[in-house]
């Protein structure tokens, strides 16, 4: 059994070998093997499936299933184990998550113009990371796009041409400002990192911190994704594999 992580998306490939395994059965039980391997498999790869969506949404701040969905497995087939002695099954993401969320299982950078990666937005020379107050907030839509409202650019629409902040192109310098709700832009006192912020009350203090502005960001693998798929693959597969295989028996016969 081989589990590999492939480069266009997270994935994990699980194969089975037949040789070895055959040699100890009865010659039914080899007539019904490949029917049971490739059920194995496909029976697998899909608690695979469920397991790797329960510890997706453990591990990250989901406000829908639009992650989960994302994440889906391949059938094995018989006919691959009768003709090639193998089988394979994938347990992958779909494209609409594989451009950003194979970050967080293998981890990496991304920098301003890199497109992918992170749910961070690209806004020329700077991305835009949700930062923790907005992070508490619904502000994702059900298809994991970040709600027009909530969008940097819309949040600074009525304010950057009076303060000359390009969103587009950058950020051409801090100001302070604005009234109850309404955003605008600050740079961190030690770093200089600028952050779109609102006032939580008529108060100078505190902000809510929405989003923070960086040439890069650093993703760290936090996913576990093909960790669980091996679990899985590791606990469940034999015995599995032995209880398909003496349905396939009881039904032949």
């Amino acid at each position: 059994m081989a589990n590999n992580a492939g480069a266009s998306g997270a994935l994990v490939k699980v194969t089975a070998l037949t040789e070895d395994a055959r040699r100890s059965l009865s010659s039914l039980e080899r007539d019904q093997f490949p029917f049971a391997l490739a059920k194995t498999l496909t029976d697998i790869a899909g608690k695979a499936v469920e397991g790797v969506k329960s510890k997706t949404r453990q591990q990250f701040n989901l406000h829908s299933e639009f992650i989960p969905r994302g994440i889906s497995r391949s059938y094995a087939r018989k006919s691959d184990v009768k003709n090639k002695g193998v089988g394979t099954t994938v347990v992958f993401t779909k494209p609409i998550i594989s451009g950003w969320m194979p970050v967080h299982e293998g981890g990496g950078v991304r920098t301003a113009n890199s497109g992918g990666g992170g749910g961070g937005t690209d806004k020329g020379k700077y991305l835009a990371i949700p930062a923790a107050d907005l992070l508490q907030r619904a502000y994702k839509t059900g298809t994991g796009k970040t709600r027009k409202r909530w969008k940097p650019g819309t949040l600074m629409a009525n304010y950057r041409k009076a303060r000359n902040v390009s969103m587009s192109g950058g950020l051409t310098r801090s100001t302070r400002g604005g009234r109850k709700g309404a955003p605008f832009v600050i740079r961190a006192k030690n770093s200089g990192t600028p952050m779109i912020v609102r006032r939580k009350g008529v108060q100078r203090y505190p902000l809510e911190l929405l989003y923070i502005f960086s040439r890069r960001s650093k993703f760290k693998p936090v996913w576990g994704f093909e960790k669980k798929v091996n679990q899985l693959v590791d606990t469940e597969f034999n015995a599995l594999l032995r209880v398909n295989l003496d349905k396939a028996v009881r039904s032949a016969r």
